[in-house]
């Protein structure tokens, strides 16, 4: 019976830290946009991003200074992730994401000072080079220091509305300012991010290219594909029918479903998804594919040929008008 104990401390250990995890989800309004053509479109002015965190609100401060908090939390047992784009932005393993704090600060007998409240990371992964920050931050500011009572970890995010300005931050070659506009505790306001497979590229007619679409944290029965569109041509039925989906296991579980194979002609083409979420969220993702003729490979046989001095001997020799 006493074999039993060590199970038994290990199941109540992990229902006691999932007990103490806090989640918290926000959605953020791009402002200003990009200068980058690459994403002009994507992350233009006004676009919607959301983003989450995970943290343990019973961890220890840090930092030395009586005006600071600062709250240090390991990846993946908690994590920062923003999707941008159906990009996703995730705080490295590395150094983890933190939580800091400010109340009065700078204060004055002529000014209240202020309260900061800021969740970032200073080491961002990303599976876009052309996206991959140096690091993102939410920023909180209270000019009344009313915001925050002390600098103590608060267990939930801080009222909104208390805030003259919190703004989500994206630092590196395309730098971003997004101003959060709701924020919920739980992850009902963040959208997953949805990846097309195969990515953008190029492909030979002669290839066959079996698209598949990967969601990471959600189970199969929790999304409904609504949309599939191939060069604005609605072709859901015709992709559905043949489709199966499964679930992703190991680090980052989730659900993937695997399309029925197109047969696109030579040209570039778009393929455009429409994904809709139990929690009623909707997200489009799109990706690009450019078919090559699979003749290339026949001409490439004769530019072979025809660089071989025995093939050209009795070719007939070109006379060039005199000039």
């Amino acid at each position: 019976m006493n074999s039993l104990l060590p199970v038994l401390a290990l199941s109540l250990s992990a229902a006691a830290l999932e007990a103490n995890t806090v989640t918290v989800s926000f959605e953020a309004k791009i402002e200003g946009g990009t200068q980058n053509p690459r994403f002009a479109e994507q992350l233009k002015a006004g676009t919607l991003i959301t983003g989450k965190y995970t943290f343990d609100p019973e961890v220890k401060d840090s930092h030395d200074a009586e005006e600071f908090g600062e709250y240090r939390f390991k990846v993946p047992k908690y994590g920062m992730i923003v999707n941008l784009a159906n990009i996703p932005l995730e705080a490295a393993p590395a150094k983890g994401y933190y939580i800091a704090t400010s109340n009065d600060y700078n204060a004055s007998e002529s000014s209240p000072g202020w309260d900061d409240y800021v969740v970032g990371a200073e080491e961002i992964l990303c599976p876009d080079p052309w996206l991959a920050a140096n690091t993102m931050f939410i920023q909180g500011t209270d000019f009344t220091a009313t915001a925050l009572p002390s600098t103590a970890l608060p267990p939930k995010f801080p009222d909104l509305k208390s805030f003259d300005w919190c703004i989500l931050s994206i630092m590196g070659p395309v730098p971003l300012q997004a101003k959060i506009t709701k924020v919920a505790m739980d992850d009902s306001l963040f959208v997953p991010v949805v990846r097309i497979l195969p990515a953008p590229g190029d492909f030979l007619q002669s290839q066959t290219i079996e698209p598949a679409i990967r969601i990471d944290g959600v189970k199969p029965a929790d999304v409904t594909i609504e949309k599939i569109f191939l060069d604005e041509i609605d072709v859901t039925e015709r992709y559905l029918q043949t489709s199966r989906s499964g679930t992703l296991k190991g680090d980052n579980p989730g659900a993937i479903w695997q399309l029925a194979p197109p047969k696109p002609s030579p040209g570039a083409h778009e393929f455009k998804v429409k994904i809709r979420f139990s929690n009623g969220n909707t997200s489009w993702a799109a990706t690009n594919w450019n078919i090559l003729p699979s003749t290339l490979q026949k001409s490439g046989e004769r530019i072979a040929t025809d660089l071989n001095p025995d093939a050209n001997r009795n070719r007939p020799k070109l006379r060039m008008p005199l000039r």
